[in-house]
């Protein structure tokens, strides 16, 4: 998708963290994996780091970054035995921590055991990857999300739909969004785009149909986008966020300028960029109410639709903000003979002491052993590496 598709006139500007001030990290605890996702990226499948080396990676991503959130992944992190000190050692840094999981190790679980000790350790938001890419494990992906979710909910901690967007799945988020809203603590989806990477050339779905479906299905617009590293005009990250109405299903989109204007305020009283928010259940009619307001003030054209999300939901008692980020694949040049990632890859991760895209690492960064040889490998380090400031 290109910047020139996005709705002229709806403000939208690119999200572009300045290099050093990019908020957010992740930290691929272990590699091992207890299922094998449909077109996984991971090719190695057996490393586990010690407690020592993870948390030498988290100050060291905190060197190199003005870090507001680290999310934890693998392989499948709840098969590291020390992930609850992992949550509370980054908790101790002053961060937010996220889990990115296929929730696995939950269902199997009966007396809740690991998912209380990392409450208890303080994660603040666990991203719960189900999908149909995992059709093989699962029988019905429905049921299987509603368990989790249902434990996620007595749990009282929030979390998030992870899923790959495969052809079968195609403008499908509008209807899970208001499905899974009847959960208090559910707060939007992560989505990334199918990319086979025998096939790097083709992508069978794109961003401008998911793009498409939202606007339609849910009357939204993007607030944000991330580039890609080219700056060419292509675009890598769509980012919405917004209220629905658990009642109607009616959503209310935060706008451009409303994003950029929170952004502002918590840089200048944070010191550092803004990557994820969290709004308890608790604080969410207040979030409504604040945010209605600055869009009303923002344009006033909006204050029917504004009052009308007010009466329909309760006063605002039942008020969701939640957010959507849909990801691209890296997209392969073959006219530059290099590989385009995310405009300085906010899901950078550490592999062998350098920031590293997460979604290439093994090719370009492998955890055992040296860089695969030839020419194009040594391109991708390159250019990955002098994209992030590391050579």
């Amino acid at each position: 998708m290109r910047v020139e598709e996005l709705r002229a006139g709806s403000g939208i500007r690119p999200l572009e963290y300045p290099l050093r001030e990019t908020p957010h990290a992740t930290i691929e605890t272990n590699r091992t994996c207890n299922i094998q996702c449909r077109l996984c990226y991971t090719l190695e499948r057996s490393h586990i780091k010690t407690l020592a080396a993870i948390e030498r990676e988290i100050d060291l991503a905190l060197e190199k970054r003005s870090l507001q959130t680290i999310t934890l992944l693998g392989g499948e992190p709840t098969l590291h035995p020390r992930l609850p000190e992992i949550v509370a050692s980054i908790k101790r840094r002053n961060l937010v921590c996220q889990i990115l999981t296929n929730g696995v190790v939950f269902l199997e679980d009966d007396r809740d055991r690991l998912l209380d000790r990392l409450v208890e350790a303080g994660v603040d938001r666990i991203l719960l990857h189900v999908d149909s890419g995992q059709s093989h494990v699962h029988q019905d992906l429905d049921e299987v999300r509603t368990r989790l979710f249902q434990k996620m909910e007595r749990k009282k901690v929030h979390f998030s739909l992870s899923l790959t967007i495969y052809e079968e799945e195609r403008g499908l988020m509008s209807g899970l969004i208001r499905k899974y809203s009847r959960f208090r603590y559910f707060d939007g989806i992560l989505a990334v785009l199918v990319k086979d990477p025998n096939t790097p050339l083709a992508q069978p779905v794109g961003l401008t149909e998911e793009h498409a479906s939202l606007e339609r299905d849910l009357g939204i617009l993007p607030s944000a986008y991330i580039p890609s590293s080219a700056r060419d005009g292509r675009i890598s990250w769509l980012v919405y966020q917004y209220f629905v109405d658990a009642l109607t299903g009616q959503v209310l989109a935060m706008s451009p300028a409303a994003h950029r204007l929170i952004r502002k305020i918590y840089r200048i009283l944070r010191g550092r960029q803004l990557f994820s928010i969290i709004v308890k259940p608790s604080r969410q009619r207040r979030s409504f109410f604040f945010i209605g307001l600055l869009e009303a003030f923002i344009d006033p054209r909006r204050i029917g639709r504004i009052v009308g999300m007010i009466r329909s939901s309760r006063l605002g008692e039942e008020a969701r903000f939640q957010f959507i980020v849909i990801q691209t694949p890296p997209s392969f040049d073959p006219e530059n003979n290099r590989y385009l990632i995310c405009y300085h890859c906010p899901d950078a991760t550490i592999r062998n002491g350098m920031l590293t895209p997460v979604c290439i690492a093994d090719f370009i960064n492998p955890l055992n052993g040296p860089l695969p040889e030839g020419e194009l490998s040594k391109e991708l380090y390159q250019l990955a590496y002098s994209h992030l400031g590391e050579i």
